[in-house]
């Protein structure tokens, strides 16, 4: 009985097999020069004093910097890719609170509370 041999790809030649193939992945290993992706956990510096992945850095200077800006108008400039009616939007208001993904405005001209996720935000404006 013949094993059964995989279509032949676009050039008429068969697939090669897993094991002619080599490793996936040559480069990775103990001694990568490709920094980890695994930015879920904080990293222990020379001294052993914990610090923060580039990822929680740039989530909490968002944070940080909207908390000192609450009570101060903004405008804030956001794209919704699926929306068919609005693609960008801008929205202009107060801002209440924010947090590490999200900023909430109160919108006093059309008498509205907005909650914008962090993922639509192209940039912010804020008055002096």
């Amino acid at each position: 009985m013949n094993p059964i041999q995989p279509p032949p790809n676009y050039y008429g030649a068969p697939y090669p097999s897993p094991k002619d193939m080599g490793p996936q992945y040559p480069n990775m290993g103990p001694n990568s020069p490709y920094p980890s992706q695994d930015n879920n956990f904080p990293r222990e510096d020379k001294n052993g004093d914990t610090t923060m992945t580039s990822d929680e850095n740039s989530q909490n200077y968002f944070t940080y910097f909207l908390k000192d800006k609450i009570g101060k108008n903004v405008k804030v400039y956001c794209s919704f890719t699926d929306a068919a009616d609005w693609h960008d939007k801008i929205f202009e208001g107060t801002i209440i609170s924010s947090g590490d993904d999200y900023i909430i405005l109160d919108e006093k001209n059309v008498n509205r509370i907005v909650l914008i996720l962090a993922v639509y935000i192209h940039f912010i404006e804020i008055d002096k």
